[in-house]
């Protein structure tokens, strides 16, 4: 029988795993989101390369990594699905907007620009005040 100190350091190890950041996603909770067998581990390593590449691509379409927007998390998780399911998708992403990343793209960059505006008058608040 496990002590009470084997459980709760595997408890806690298993939450600090699937907790998320702003920062980052958990490596298994990544997986989970795109059903892919945790065995398989050429499409991980696909998967992580493409990840970085969402990531990159949003940034670059200003929007700052966030992954304590649930929206930031669905994006980069419907772009890396994406690539695994097309690698050669440069020349087939025409139809990307239809899928609605754009809008949701969009939506997200302006919340984000949203925020740092509040942010900016409440310090001139306070500077006033």
């Amino acid at each position: 029988m496990p002590d009470e100190t084997t459980e709760n350091t595997n408890e806690n190890e298993v939450e600090e795993e699937t907790s998320l950041n702003e920062n980052d996603i958990s490596g298994s909770d990544f997986i989970r989101l795109l059903h892919i067998d945790s065995d398989n581990e050429d499409e991980i390593a696909n998967a992580l390369l493409y990840k970085a590449a969402a990531e990159e691509y949003l940034t670059g379409a200003g929007v700052a990594k966030d992954y304590s927007s649930a929206l930031y998390k669905q994006l980069v998780i419907l772009l890396t699905a994406r690539a695994l399911e097309r690698p050669d998708g440069m020349s087939k992403f025409a139809d990307i907007k239809e899928s609605g990343f754009v809008a949701m793209t969009e939506q997200l960059r302006r919340t984000q620009k949203q925020v740092i505006i509040d942010a900016e008058q409440l310090g001139d608040t306070l500077q006033e005040g």
